[in-house]
């Protein structure tokens, strides 16, 4: 299972509008840990029989409630990132990814993205440097594996790079024109 929320833009230029936001690894507790965990394991063989199941199931999971809610924006941080692209390429749908892994690779066996819906479309991708999941993806390196090319934002460097991936800094950064 993948978890999500659906919000309303209640007031302003996009008053009326929704977001369909995906979570990311979830580790509150051990059902969604081993769930998320298993889903972040398959990233590394994503097409090989058995081992890739858990993120192309959750994959599969989110094109499906992103065409029930039908929203005009997704997007996601971590986990929930790769999820906004990989349904952005199946469906068109803007957004945009917080330090979220890359999806796609030249080479099918590690490919994620399926559909071919994400050209010309409005999606920005954030990645922080230091970022050890921000780093991850084709071989060619991050700034090849996303749908559109990745925004870099500072992070604090290599003294803690686990700060690096939470989305806390990210939003401080955004807030900040950084």
């Amino acid at each position: 299972d993948i978890q999500f929320g659906v919000y309303e833009v209640v007031e302003g230029r996009h008053s009326g509008r929704t977001i369909l936001a995906y979570r990311g690894t979830d580790v509150s507790d051990e059902a969604s840990a081993v769930t998320t965990l298993l889903q972040d394991a398959s990233l590394g063989l994503p097409n090989v029989p058995y081992l890739g199941l858990p993120i192309k199931r959750a994959i599969s999971t989110a094109v499906s409630i992103a065409q029930q809610h039908s929203p005009d924006f997704i997007c996601g941080h971590s986990l929930g990132g790769l999820l906004a692209e990989c349904v952005c390429s199946e469906t068109g749908l803007p957004g945009a990814s917080f330090t979220a892994p890359g999806p796609w690779t030249q080479t099918p066996e590690h490919n994620l993205l399926s559909g071919d819906k994400y050209n010309e479309v409005q999606f920005e991708v954030h990645l922080t440097r230091n970022d050890p999941v921000s780093l991850f993806g084709s071989y060619l390196g991050p700034e090849c594996s996303h749908v559109s090319s990745p925004v870099w934002h500072k992070g604090v460097g290599v003294s803690d790079i686990v700060a690096n991936h939470r989305m806390e800094l990210l939003l401080e950064e955004l807030e900040s024109g950084q």
